[in-house]
């Protein structure tokens, strides 16, 4: 079993890299897929995409080039 401190961080580094898995496994789906089903994994991407914090992303983007 995992230590109580391990789990706290894998906790968060999960919920830091779920949207990004979401978005892979989207795109995938929506490579393999087509009709009403492609359509929902579009719907799916979009909201997912809205979920990511963009100004976090940004200004991770602006420490990286700065």
């Amino acid at each position: 079993m995992l230590c109580p401190k391990r789990l706290i961080w894998f906790r968060r580094v999960r919920r830091e890299v779920y949207p990004w898995i979401v978005l892979a496994v989207t795109i995938c789906r929506i490579a393999a897929t087509n009709g009403i089903e492609r359509e929902r994994e579009k719907a799916r991407w979009l909201v997912t995409l809205a979920k990511i914090d963009s100004v976090k992303l940004i200004s991770f983007l602006n420490e990286l080039l700065w």
